[in-house]
């Protein structure tokens, strides 16, 4: 239901430690396929940016205190 970053973590180093090896490969010497590259990325971090959009107002606030606001919610329409 929800996006989860830290499975992600862990492996972000392994991604990165790819990346030194790109200014020496043709894939970046070729100028159409850098542009590829480049826009491949961009594309990546706007599709993440969109999925993590509806979830920004919960980046600000405690789970604990979200969590016992909704149970005193449901207390308060059951007694009335």
């Amino acid at each position: 239901m929800c996006y989860d970053a830290r499975y992600l973590v862990p492996l972000m180093p392994l991604v990165f430690v790819s990346l030194v090896k790109l200014p020496e490969m043709t894939l970046w010497k070729v100028r159409q396929s850098r542009h590829v590259v480049i826009a491949t990325c961009v594309v990546s971090i706007v599709i993440n940016g969109l999925a993590a959009m509806p979830y920004w107002r919960y980046w600000d606030s405690n789970p604990l205190y979200a969590s016992a606001r909704s149970v005193l919610r449901v207390i308060h329409d059951r007694l009335g």
